[in-house]
């Protein structure tokens, strides 16, 4: 049960969304990415970084970081 801010019940990996280590992204667009805890939630591209790192916002305004296979695009 996810008791954050998740993607619709049911949404898949390579159906719904899908991480892959050559996905690229543009600020403001919305993803999804892993939790700590194997959830996904849903955050949104803030900048692309010269270490080759996303700065997303996630839920509650916190910032983080991400290699761009750490983070699902969304194909639905």
């Amino acid at each position: 049960m996810c008791v954050h801010v998740c993607p619709p019940q049911g949404w898949r990996e390579s159906e719904d969304f899908n991480f892959s280590p050559t996905s690229s992204f543009k600020n403001g667009e919305m993803v999804v990415v892993a939790r700590s805890d194997g959830q996904i939630t849903w955050a949104k591209v803030q900048t692309f970084g010269k270490e080759g790192l996303y700065e997303v916002l996630v839920e509650a305004g916190a910032k983080k970081t991400f290699f761009p296979a750490s983070i699902g695009k969304i194909l639905a």
